[in-house]
């Protein structure tokens, strides 16, 4: 949802856009990080198991 408030000033306005393209770039960043197939970073091996 986007919202820009008509009857202000060219800097409010200025301020509502660069405000509203940094929340839209943090909410696709944070979409492709839960999206994407993430490999597990730490694989547990244990002492008293041998293969």
């Amino acid at each position: 949802m986007v919202f820009a408030a008509t009857d202000v000033s060219i800097w409010a306005r200025i301020g509502q856009t660069a405000f509203g393209s940094i929340l839209t770039g943090w909410a696709l960043y944070k979409a492709v990080l839960l999206l994407r197939h993430t490999e597990p970073k730490f694989a547990p091996r244990h002492r008293r198991v041998r293969g």
